[in-house]
């Protein structure tokens, strides 16, 4: 899982020699938990997004290990503590997947 997310993280910033014209962190499988200690690999990548100042953050999904509402909240937690000034804090795009769904009461 470690694995797989570092390489979701290299491949979600390029490097070139132009200026480039839109920088875009992309993240998967958060599996966040109820726990805040959960989101250590959230946060280092997040302060790799904010490191190469990415202009967008996309979550392609599985934040939350089970739908849990604590684990949203340990996500959203993460992410202004890492970008505290909420006007530099890129925006965020979010694909809910399976367990982002799994276990929630119907609606």
């Amino acid at each position: 899982m470690k694995k797989f997310l570092f390489l979701m993280l290299l491949t979600a910033i390029t490097v070139s020699a132009a200026e480039p014209i839109l920088k875009v962190g992309i993240i998967s499988d958060t599996h966040i938990k109820k726990r805040p200690s959960s989101c250590n690999v959230l946060i280092e990548a997040m302060k790799l997004f904010k490191a190469h100042k990415v202009d967008l953050i996309v979550n392609t999904g599985d934040i939350a290990d089970v739908y849990q509402e604590d684990a949203y909240k340990n996500y959203r937690n993460t992410v202004t503590t890492v970008f505290p000034d909420a006007v530099k804090r890129p925006p965020e795009i979010f694909v809910y997947a399976w367990h982002d769904r799994i276990n929630r009461e119907k609606d």
